[in-house]
């Protein structure tokens, strides 16, 4: 092997874009610069929330680099980097290395790794090329060889962007010191202005200082992908078990071929396609739906084809789950119908999915399916806590300007019996609010206000700000009922006719508004007292406006 740290500095060219990127963190680091640039458009224009933090070495530190130290050279991470001699031919190197710069944007990183190799072979004077095959080893893992690539450069001619690899490939390794050590020097030698070096260095005290508090700890979930197919994931082997044989042995793709076109058609994330799917909510749930209850056919030992009387004992739980809607919706979504079909035609006892059988599981997902989300996500217990704790001044603030702006939402959704079972009123009684139930995200229902022992709870179906005339005529639209609800009784609908008796006003002589809720119109003062006893004074209030 030619050695490079033999090399004059005439031999050493300027460093190149392409041993400056790092593919994983571009994206990343252009975005933190974006923010750090919109965020010191105020007095505060100077502050860096990366500069804040102190790179100082710890007390101890020496001591622990030697140990590192030891523990590289115990596992061969200090040998010379292999390489074949070869005649040196920089024209035939400059060829290698681009191509295999376009075999590592395509993808294909061992291709890539072989021609960088090739290219380093040619021309081992070209620092770039270290560099590249640094970083193609660290890409692969190949984090002996990548390390060996980085130090076979010497440290006074070392490239940052090889400081850098080195920094990555030690913290991976969990050797923290020396990670720090190296990442540090790639921050001097861009004097602070190196994001990623920057970046990388604070990741890396991160890891060195919490991750032990973790070991041994649920704080990491751990997925647990369907050992079949690999589509479904689970955060426990318990819940994997529990869904095959609830549902996935009849929709796992390993097992039933068909369903992988439903699987595919769920992993793009889209709520419509043409001819395929027009809908909030997965069709997965309609799949998960008919799969439960062929196993709760098995589960009653049937043999052979079903009887009526089998199929209605396995179709039981859901028929709490009420489901309104117009008819000939599934010929606007003919595609998924037909993939339907085909999932529960191709499972040991077949599941007959025809036109109707569709709608109405579809219309009871639609009218009962329940959206939800934590109460509280783990960001906004930091914030608080943060609040909490720090002591007021200046970096408490400035920090506190790095923490602005919301999380995005996690939203989940699913079926509840009690929910589903409630009645509508546009008066409601209780309210679906999310919850943490048993310690994790769901739902839970709870009263507005006392309610009598064996008295009826009631939630709503629609947005109930809206007048009398609108609130009815959506629920006759999407539930097919004409609401006689409390309020529904003791509420008009327009000035023409007093809500009373029903008497008709003349064109020129409009009756006159409850001064209070504004949502009745009367006659007469008499009318308007026999309504008020009779039940407008528990519906009387100001709602809100539409």
């Amino acid at each position: 092997m030619e050695a490079v740290q033999k090399m004059s500095n005439g031999d050493v060219k300027k460093q190149g874009r392409s041993a400056e990127e790092t593919l994983s963190m571009s994206e990343m680091l252009e975005k933190f610069k974006t923010e750090m640039e919109s965020a010191g458009q105020d007095d505060n224009a100077e502050f860096n929330a990366l500069r804040l933090c102190s790179q100082d070495p710890y007390p101890g530190d020496a001591q622990r680099a030697e140990e590192e130290e030891a523990w590289l050279q115990e596992h061969s991470y200090t040998d010379p980097a292999w390489m074949m001699e070869r005649e040196r031919d920089p024209t035939a190197a400059a060829m290698e290395a681009e191509v295999a710069g376009v075999l590592r944007d395509t993808g294909s990183h061992e291709k890539a790794l072989e021609h960088f190799t090739l290219a380093l072979e040619l021309d081992p004077g070209k620092l770039d090329y270290w560099a590249l095959r640094a970083q193609a080893n660290f890409t692969l893992k190949n984090y002996r060889e990548a390390f060996r690539d980085c130090i076979s450069v010497h440290k006074d001619i070392r490239p940052v962007a090889m400081w850098k690899i080195g920094g990555r490939v030690l913290s991976s390794l969990g050797q923290y010191v020396l990670s720090e050590v190296w990442l540090r020097r790639a921050s001097r030698l861009t004097e602070g202005n190196d994001y990623e070096a920057l970046l990388l260095f604070q990741q890396t005290r991160i890891h060195r200082f919490y991750d032990p508090l973790t070991e041994g700890t649920s704080v990491q979930v751990t997925a647990y992908p369907c050992p079949h197919c690999k589509r479904e994931k689970y955060c426990s082997l318990e819940c994997r078990t529990h869904a095959w044989r609830q549902h996935h042995c009849h929709l796992c793709p390993s097992a039933n071929p068909p369903a992988a076109k439903l699987y595919d058609f769920c992993a793009k994330g889209t709520t419509q396609e043409k001819g395929m799917w027009n809908s909030m909510f997965s069709p997965m749930v309609m799949a998960r739906i008919w799969a439960n209850i062929l196993t709760r056919v098995k589960e009653l030992g049937v043999k052979g084809e079903p009887t009526k009387d089998q199929w209605a004992r396995a179709k039981e739980p859901y028929r709490r789950f009420l489901g309104f809607g117009v008819s000939g919706f599934v010929k606007q979504i003919p595609k998924m119908l037909k993939i339907m079909q085909a999932i529960f035609q191709n499972t040991e006892i077949k599941y007959k999915i025809d036109e109707l059988e569709f709608e109405r599981r579809y219309y009871q997902v639609a009218c009962n399916v329940q959206s939800y989300g934590p109460p509280c996500v783990t960001w906004h217990e930091f914030v608080a806590e943060f609040h909490r704790t720090a002591r007021p001044g200046e970096n408490h603030r400035r920090v506190a300007q790095e923490m602005r702006g919301e999380p995005k939402d996690v939203t989940f959704g699913g079926l509840y019996a009690l929910q589903s079972s409630l009645n509508h009123s546009c008066d409601k009684n209780v309210d679906v609010m999310d919850a943490m139930v048993d310690g994790k995200p769901g739902v839970v229902i709870r009263a507005k206000h006392a309610i009598k022992k064996g008295g009826e709870l009631y939630t709503t179906y629609i947005d109930t700000s809206m007048q009398r005339p609108q609130r009815r005529a959506w629920l006759y639209r999407a539930y097919h009922f004409w609401c006689e609800c409390q309020r529904c009784k003791f509420e008009g609908d327009d000035c023409g006719t007093c809500t009373q008796c029903q008497r008709k006003a003349h064109k020129d002589d409009p009756f006159s508004v409850c001064s209070r809720c504004h949502r009745a119109w009367y006659c007469s003062p008499k009318c308007q007292k026999v309504a008020w006893k009779a039940g407008h004074k528990k519906i009387c209030k100001a709602w809100p406006s539409t």
